[in-house]
C-alpha cells in the first residue's frame, strides 16, 4: 500500500494537536478501504479524521487497525526531507504477525550534464536514490483491547453530516480563535444571537464582532481553540463549515470534505455573559482618546522595562510643543526622580472639559495585552466613570471599506479603578 508522506504528515500533525496533552493516548486508528484511508483519533471529547488517497498493492488490505501514536510520529518525523534530500512516499506492507513495515527512500536530483540541454529547453532532473529505510511498527485490531474502544466507538463519518452549516472564512475563524485564546483555562463564546465572539480573561474582556455565525453558537475551551488554530492552518480550501448538534457537540469540516473535527462544547457560564453586558452598558461617550496604537504600545514597553511596578496612572497633559499627550510617570523604590513617557494624542473627546483633571489608574501589563491583541493603526481609549468606579474600553479602529466610517474591529474592557 502506498500513501503520500506529505499527506500523512499533515494528518498526523493535526492528530498531534489533540493527542499531545493526553497522557494515555491509545493509538491512532487507520480505516483502510479500496482506494482511501482514514486517519482517525478520538479521546472521547475531541476527534479528528482525515481522508487520504492510497494505492493498494498486489495483496490489498482493508479494515480498521490501530497503530501506536508515538512510534508512528517518530517514524514520520525522522524521515522528513532535509537539505538536498527528498523522501519518497511510504510503501507499507502488512505482515501476518501484526507487524507493519514502512519502506521509503531518500533521493537527490541530478542536474543534466553541460550540453545536454538545448537553448530554450527546460532542464530535466534525474532522481537518484541514495539511501533506503525499512521501519517496523506493531498494529492491532480495535477489538483486541478494550482501551481501543475510545477510537473505534466514534462515528467519524457523522462529522461530515449536519444541517444548516455556518460557512466560515477560514482566515477569519483562525484570527478570532487566536486572539481569544491568549489565556489558559478560559471559555470562548461565538454567539449567533449576539453576533460576536468574546472571552472573559482574568483582567479584561475581549469582544470581536462577527458576521459568519448565522445558525450555530459555539462555546469552546481555549485549549481546544488553540489546537484548532494550528489545524486550520493545515486544512485545505478557503472556508470551513461548522455545525452544532444537540447543543452539545460541534463538527468542523473542510471545504473538500476530507478533514473533519469534532469536539464537545464547554458549558456556558451566565457569569461571563453578565460580565460582558455590565461593561457594555457603561456610558463611554464623555471621554475618548485616539492614539497611534504602536506608539502607545512602545511607550508602555519602555515604562515596564525600567520599573518593576506595572501599576501606574495615565495623565493627560501637554508636552513642550503643546501637543496633547498621555503621560506615564513612574519611579522605582528609592529613586528621587521619576521616569516620564508620553505619546501624542491624535484626537480626543472631552465632553465636560475635565479630561486633563483625570488620573487613570491602570495596569500597564493589562493595557499592553489589550493593545497587542489589536491589529490596526489606531486605538481608542474610552473612559466611563460612575459610582461603581472607572472603566476603560480599548477599541481597535479601522475604516469600513463600504461606508468609509470608522468602526471598532475589536473591543477590550477592563476596570480601571474602583471609587
Amino acid at each position: 500500500m502506498q500513501v503520500s508522506l506529505e499527506k500523512l504528515t499533515q494528518a498526523m500533525q493535526k492528530v498531534k494537536k489533540f493527542a499531545d496533552d493526553n497522557k494515555n493516548v491509545p493509538g491512532v486508528m487507520l480505516d483502510i478501504n479500496e482506494n482511501s484511508m482514514k486517519v482517525c483519533y478520538s479521546d472521547g471529547k475531541r476527534a479528528i479524521v482525515e481522508k487520504l488517497d492510497i494505492l493498494q498493492g498486489q495483496e490489498p488490505i482493508q479494515g480498521k487497525i490501530v497503530v501506536p501514536y508515538k512510534r508512528l510520529m517518530e517514524i514520520i518525523e525522522s524521515c522528513q526531507p532535509s537539505g538536498i534530500l527528498a523522501t519518497s512516499d511510504f510503501d507499507i506492507e502488512f505482515g501476518s504477525d501484526n507487524i507493519m513495515t514502512i519502506n521509503y527512500a531518500k533521493k537527490i536530483k541530478l542536474a543534466p550534464k553541460k550540453g545536454e540541454v538545448q537553448e530554450g529547453e527546460e532542464p530535466e532532473y534525474e532522481e537518484k536514490t541514495v539511501s533506503r529505510f525499512s521501519q517496523k511498527i506493531t498494529y492491532a485490531k480495535p477489538e483486541d483491547n478494550i482501551k481501543y474502544g475510545v477510537l473505534s466507538r466514534m462515528d467519524y463519518d457523522s462529522i461530515f453530516d449536519g444541517e444548516n452549516p455556518d460557512i466560515w472564512d477560514k482566515s477569519e475563524l483562525k484570527d478570532i480563535l487566536s486572539r481569544l485564546s491568549t489565556e489558559k483555562n478560559k471559555i470562548i463564546y461565538i454567539s449567533r444571537n449576539m453576533k460576536k465572539a468574546f472571552v472573559c480573561n482574568l483582567a479584561h474582556v475581549t469582544d470581536i464582532p462577527i458576521t459568519s455565525c448565522e445558525n450555530h453558537t459555539v462555546v469552546i475551551h481555549t485549549s481546544v481553540a488553540s489546537a484548532l488554530v494550528d489545524m486550520l492552518n493545515k486544512m485545505p480550501g478557503d472556508t470551513v463549515s461548522i455545525v452544532v448538534k444537540d447543543q452539545r457537540y460541534a463538527n468542523i469540516r473542510s471545504e473538500n470534505n476530507e478533514v473533519g473535527i469534532w469536539f464537545e462544547l464547554s458549558p456556558a457560564s451566565r457569569t461571563d455573559i453578565v460580565t460582558l453586558e455590565r461593561y457594555q452598558q457603561k456610558d463611554y461617550s464623555k471621554y475618548r482618546i485616539i492614539v497611534l496604537r504602536e506608539a502607545l504600545t512602545n511607550v508602555i514597553n519602555c515604562a515596564m522595562s525600567v520599573d518593576n511596578n506595572e501599576k501606574t496612572n495615565l495623565i493627560i497633559g501637554n508636552d513642550d510643543e503643546n501637543n496633547l499627550v498621555i503621560k506615564i510617570a513612574n519611579a522605582n523604590a528609592g529613586q528621587s526622580v521619576a521616569n516620564e513617557f508620553a505619546v501624542v494624542i491624535e484626537k480626543c473627546v472631552d465632553a465636560d472639559g475635565k479630561l486633563k483633571e483625570l488620573q487613570i489608574p491602570v495596569s500597564l501589563k493589562v493595557l499592553h495585552d489589550m493593545l497587542t491583541n489589536c491589529k490596526n493603526y489606531y486605538a481608542a481609549l474610552d473612559i466611563s466613570i460612575d459610582e461603581q468606579g472607572m472603566y476603560l474600553r480599548v477599541e481597535d479602529l479601522k475604516q469600513d471599506d463600504e461606508t468609509g466610517n470608522i468602526v471598532a474591529e475589536t473591543t477590550h474592557y477592563t476596570i480601571s479603578a474602583r471609587a
